[in-house]
């Protein structure tokens, strides 16, 4: 099969993009390499530099032939940014993905997975983890960008022969390469390993959550992973003629707050990790934990590496680096 990764150099789309390829698969990346990007892969796979909100890429796009599914892995997706600069989210996330979406009715693409967030639930009301069924209901632009994307590839399903699944990603960990691990700024775990590598204090944002320590808790589920369920979702839409659009939660099913988080990383370094706690982040909620038993069930797929595993290779990785 030959496949188009949309944002197939960043964080996850350089991981998918390595599994794909490990399968004997064909891949077409497609990148404008604006940020934390790897340009590390093998000669099989053809590369354009390019933007999803550029016309002439996407015409470029269409001189390929044979692409037998989309993955729009493509996204702006710093909570804090977004506050800053909406139009760009809007204008990367939905009408990017509305172009690729266009892309593929042009070309008669049939299947097409698309990346989202968890970041589309907010603030949710609830002692349980989430699951699909429960109110969206985005407190930033960057969330409130992905549920557009989300609205759009089921408007676009219900009118074109289009086969869709859209996977609501939790807060991703690991690394394998130190080419592909995550060091964007507003992630928390780099952050912490950047500040314990230049030996400055790592700030806690906020002590007053309603979580078990007062400090946010987050679902945090292996990179690894995450392209596994990309891949097995692609095997869905190919093996099922008549799917539809359907979303499915990415997540290890289990929460873990920030001071968990340091408690795990000292756990596995030589030196602590100094920090101490400062005001809260705007647009962040106090506890976002997600419920997998919809991938369990339509995708066979369950999350197989642990916090503890995927903080072992992120700190490997970084020395690495």
């Amino acid at each position: 099969m030959r496949y188009l990764v949309v944002g197939g150099a960043g964080y996850l789309g350089s991981h998918l993009v390595d599994l794909l390829m490990s399968e004997g698969h064909e891949v077409v990346i497609l990148d404008n390499f604006s940020g934390n990007v790897t340009t590390n892969f093998t000669e099989n796979a053809l590369v354009i530099d390019g933007s999803i909100t550029n016309l002439t890429t996407l015409e470029e796009l269409e001189r390929l032939n044979d692409i037998s599914g989309v993955f729009n892995v493509a996204a702006k997706k710093s909570v804090s940014e977004s506050l800053l600069i909406p139009l760009e989210y809007e204008k990367t996330n939905v009408e990017g993905n509305q172009n690729i979406l266009n892309y593929c009715g042009r070309m008669g693409i049939k299947n097409f997975v698309f990346t989202s967030s968890a970041a589309v639930y907010g603030e949710v009301e609830t002692s349980n983890s989430i699951n699909e069924q429960e109110m969206t209901n985005p407190i930033n632009p960057y969330g409130a960008s992905k549920r557009k994307a989300e609205i759009a590839i089921a408007q676009f399903c219900a009118s074109y022969p289009l086969k869709a699944i859209s996977l609501r990603v939790f807060n991703m960990v690991g690394a394998r390469k130190n080419v592909f691990l995550d060091k964007k700024g507003e992630n928390v775990l780099p952050i912490m390993l950047a500040s314990l590598n230049r030996s400055i204090v790592f700030k806690v944002n906020g002590d007053d959550f309603a979580t078990i320590d007062g400090t946010c808790v987050r679902d945090y589920v292996s990179v690894h992973d995450v392209a596994n369920a990309h891949l097995l979702a692609m095997r869905c839409l190919e093996k099922e003629e008549n799917f539809g659009n359907q979303v499915i939660n990415v997540s290890s099913g289990a929460g873990t707050s920030v001071l968990e988080l340091i408690s795990i990383l000292n756990n596995q370094t030589e030196k602590p990790l100094i920090w101490e706690f400062t005001q809260r982040r705007e647009g962040d909620p106090s506890s976002v934990i997600g419920n997998n038993d919809l991938a369990r069930e339509i995708l066979g797929w369950e999350p197989t590496i642990s916090i503890e595993q995927s903080i072992y290779e992120t700190v490997t990785a970084f020395e690495e680096a």
